[in-house]
C-alpha cells in the first residue's frame, strides 16, 4: 500500500504536507548547493559572517569533516548530509562503544552522533528537523542501528552562546 493509502485520514493531510514541504526544502537547497550559491535561499534569516563555532567557516566544503581513514557509511552520511548546506558538521562513529550488542553488524559502523548546524532547520521543529535528516539520508538510514542527532541553526547557536 502506498503511504497515502495507510494512513488514516486526519494523519493523512498533516503528515503529507510536512513531507511536501521537507522535500521543497530539501530540493531548494540542492538547487542553490549545484549553482555553487553559499546562501540559504529564501530563508529569511540574514547570516552573519562569523561562523557560530571555531571549527566552521562560511563555505559548506569546509564544514565537511576529514574522510580520510572513515568507513563508508561515515563517508555516505557526509556526503549526504551536504545538500543541506551546514555551517558545521561534526560525525563521530561511536560503533566500538556497541561491540557486540544488538544492532552491531560487526562491520565496525552501526552507530553515529551527529551534530549539524544547517539554516535549513529553520522553522522546523525537532521532530521535522530529524525527519528531514532521515529523508535526506534516505537508503543510508537502514544500514546503521542508531543515529544520535542535535540539529540547530546558525541563529539558536548563537543564541545559546550569546546566553552563556
Amino acid at each position: 500500500a502506498k503511504i497515502e493509502q495507510s494512513l488514516t485520514p486526519g494523519r493523512n493531510n498533516g503528515f503529507l504536507n510536512m513531507l511536501k514541504t521537507m522535500k521543497q526544502k530539501a530540493l531548494i537547497l540542492d538547487a542553490a548547493a549545484r549553482s555553487g550559491s553559499t546562501e540559504a535561499p529564501s530563508s529569511g534569516v540574514e547570516q552573519e559572517a562569523e561562523p557560530a563555532e571555531a571549527e566552521t567557516t562560511a563555505p559548506s566544503d569546509s564544514s565537511m569533516p576529514d574522510l580520510e581513514g572513515q568507513g563508508p557509511k561515515y563517508k555516505a552520511i557526509v556526503e549526504a548530509l551536504q545538500v543541506l548546506q551546514p555551517t558545521s558538521l561534526k560525525l563521530i562513529d561511536n560503533s566500538h562503544q556497541h561491540a557486540g550488542h544488538a544492532g552491531n553488524d560487526m562491520d565496525g559502523e552501526s552507530h553515529f552522533e551527529l551534530s549539524i548546524v544547517a539554516d535549513a532547520f529553520e522553522g522546523l521543529n525537532l521532530v521535522k528537523r530529524h525527519q528531514l535528516i532521515y529523508m535526506v539520508l534516505g537508503d543510508i538510514m537502514p544500514q546503521i542501528h542508531a543515529l544520535q542527532m542535535q540539529c540547530a541553526t546558525k541563529k539558536e547557536v548563537e543564541e545559546r552562546a550569546g546566553s552563556g
